[in-house]
């Protein structure tokens, strides 16, 4: 049988790994200590295994804990990739614009940003 728990809690763990203490993790990911910690036992309920050793001052991975990073880790950094790529996409423009105005100012108005590799076409 599958566990069932949430690709957030597998994300929140990593982001702990990664800055290394739940009080971090929690300043980043703008979510409660108490809730994070709660978020992290399920996770770990649900899967049956302790992915990190906790005392007061430190956190450590257990061997299946590294395991567990390892893999996830690569998974959201490419997670992270795709959204930048996607964020960096929508912020160029692309397309064609018509515009429609008299042939003396489509001449006038047009042949100064002509130099900036924008291809119009005048019609008639």
């Amino acid at each position: 049988m599958a566990a069932i728990y949430s690709l957030d809690d597998l994300r929140y763990f990593c982001t702990i790994v990664k800055l290394g203490s739940f009080k971090k993790a929690s300043t980043s990911l703008d979510m409660s200590l108490s809730t994070l910690s709660r978020r992290i036992r399920l996770l770990e309920q649900a899967l049956q295994l302790t992915l990190l050793n906790r005392d007061a001052h430190r956190v450590t991975l257990t061997h299946t804990g590294e395991l567990y990073y390892d893999r996830y880790r690569k998974l959201f950094e490419e997670v992270e990739c795709i959204e930048q790529a996607l964020c960096d996409e929508k912020d160029q423009p692309k397309g064609k614009i018509r515009i429609s105005a008299p042939i003396y100012m489509g001449k006038h108005f047009l042949s100064a940003i002509s130099r900036y590799s924008i291809r119009f076409t005048l019609f008639q």
